[in-house]
């Protein structure tokens, strides 16, 4: 089954156990972006390599459904700005 891009930004969200603010805020975007890419809004380039690396993975594993995410490889632990709380 194929898995789209919105739905596995979602699953490796959840799977890091971390919100969406987390999220955004470590990939350094509006939490609103979070939100509409999990709806099913395709970012830039330079947005969904943001949120790969947030999330553990490269870009080319976040969009080429051919490649099977090592989920073992996410941490839980989001790196949050110096001042910010979860």
């Amino acid at each position: 089954m194929s898995v789209t891009f919105a739905e596995r930004v979602r699953l490796l969200r959840i799977r890091a156990g971390i919100s969406q603010v987390d999220l955004a805020r470590s990939a350094r975007v509006h939490r609103r972006t979070i939100v509409n890419i999990e709806a099913g809004s395709r970012p830039s380039l330079d947005v969904a390599d943001r949120v790969a690396t947030a999330l553990g993975v490269t870009l080319a594993e976040l969009v080429d459904d051919d490649r099977r995410i090592e989920t073992r490889r996410i941490e839980t632990r989001i790196d949050v700005p110096a001042g910010e709380t979860r």
